[in-house]
């Protein structure tokens, strides 16, 4: 989970897609706290069909030392 810098709480989260490949997707509270309504935004933000390339999962988000903001994922996940 992250909070956005005009304070909306969001959540990355991994799961297999339509096609049966692993992805990151996106929620966010309603309410800004844990226990709000999530919803979840309909694309994923990393997946087979958004890189036309690779899936990818287990995804964390974090800053460096600049303060820019990078995520991490567990990626390719088919040997090919």
């Amino acid at each position: 989970m992250y909070e956005t810098k005009d304070g909306k709480l969001m959540m990355i989260w991994s799961n297999i897609d339509n096609e049966g490949n692993y992805c990151v997707g996106i929620a966010h509270s309603n309410n800004g706290l844990v226990d709000g309504v999530w919803s979840q935004e309909e694309i994923p933000m990393f997946s087979k069909k958004t890189t036309n390339k690779y899936d990818g999962g287990h995804g964390m988000v974090f800053k460096d030392n600049d303060g820019k903001m990078y995520m991490s994922v567990h990626s390719p996940n088919h040997p090919t």
